[in-house]
């Protein structure tokens, strides 16, 4: 008995590290998934008419992957696995561009009602965070109005602070002992994003009293900072450039290709680093940027962009990945930097980040 103080350490850390690695596979496996399931039901939806069945059933998968991606970014934001990745955003911006997606997920009976203070300064924020952030909202917005409501997204301008307030119509929202936060055991908990606006700076609060329940977040704000995505007209004049993607699975693969495609971008594509380089030499001419994912099988994403880099010095590299953030770092600590973009993602999270980083000088 005395010794088992002591002798049970080991087996029990090596059970906990067998457990992340089979936490992370997994979540690799889901973001993959989740990144052709989000992608693609978002381009059935812009092809097909608002009335048409297909685009309700295109909705529901859409509405699903979304509920899933937050699951898996909570689990791995609980567990310390996510990256945080701060960069300037404009806030008013971001929720713009989030509002379809909001509308899809709450449903035609919940009604969304924005108000947008101009003057809203930008923050440094880990854009990412933020889209979850809001979309774990909704979630709960939605399982507190069951019959329908109201959900208000405001901004606004505090002093040299960018304050945030969502606020929902009540219902079983009322009944929690925190609005947004655990309740009775079902939903999403949003403990994780409380430290990710800790990061940030901010302020985290909510309150309610049934009739309206809100939550407010206060950031602090970047002086003479643009942190807005580029313009379309920088888009549009990036859009001739030559993209190479090096993706291993096949759906995410053709997803990204067609993206670009559609974009004006000229796309050239491979399922592994040898077809990449052979690629490569075949083109013959300038590759602007090698979007390529991190784990690979036998050559990895940081390994090949190493060596392309090494003969185009002058290539753009962005990094792919649904593995968590420290995983992804093992492979050379890319996730922390600008340079990365986690799965799942959009179409228009996608056109963005190759846009911001083509537009570097």
């Amino acid at each position: 008995m005395s010794n088992q103080g002591t002798g049970d350490g080991a087996p029990e850390a090596a059970k906990w590290e067998a457990i992340g690695r089979l936490s992370t596979g997994i979540a690799h496996d889901f973001n993959n998934i989740l990144t052709s399931l989000k992608g693609y039901s978002e381009l059935l939806m812009e092809g097909l008419p608002d009335e048409s069945p297909f685009r309700r059933h295109a909705e529901r998968i859409h509405k699903a992957a979304t509920r899933a991606s937050v699951l898996i970014h909570q689990l791995l934001s609980l567990s310390r696995r996510q990256v945080f990745d701060p960069r300037p955003v404009q806030l008013n911006t971001l929720f713009e561009q989030l509002l379809p997606v909001l509308a899809r997920l709450l449903g035609a009976d919940i009604s969304i009602q924005t108000t947008f203070d101009s003057t809203l300064p930008p923050v440094m924020a880990d854009a990412g965070e933020v889209q979850q952030l809001m979309l774990a909202l909704a979630v709960r917005a939605r399982e507190a109005m069951p019959v329908g409501g109201v959900l208000r997204i405001s901004t606004e301008r505090d002093g040299t602070s960018a304050r945030v307030v969502v606020a929902d119509s009540g219902g079983e929202l009322g009944e929690r002992e925190t609005p947004f936060g655990p309740s009775r055991g079902k939903g999403i908990s949003l403990m994780s994003f409380e430290e990710m606006i800790r990061q940030s700076g901010g302020t985290f609060e909510s309150s309610g009293t049934g009739s309206e329940n809100r939550l407010t977040i206060s950031l602090p704000g970047l002086v003479d900072l643009d942190g807005g995505v580029p313009s379309d007209r920088a888009a549009r004049t990036l859009s001739s450039q030559t993209v190479l993607v090096v993706e291993d699975d096949e759906a995410v693969l053709e997803f990204v290709v067609f993206i670009l495609g559609k974009r004006g971008y000229q796309v050239l594509s491979a399922d592994n680093a040898y077809k990449a380089q052979d690629l490569f030499v075949e083109h013959g001419k300038p590759i602007d940027l090698l979007l390529v994912d991190v784990v690979m099988p036998n050559v990895n994403g940081t390994v090949l962009a190493e060596k392309l880099s090494q003969l185009q010095p002058r290539m753009k590299v962005l990094f792919m990945s649904g593995y968590p953030g420290d995983s992804v770092d093992r492979f050379g600590a890319v996730s922390g930097s600008g340079r990365y973009l986690q799965k799942p993602f959009s179409p228009e999270a996608l056109i963005e980040k190759v846009t911001a980083l083509l537009n570097e000088s």
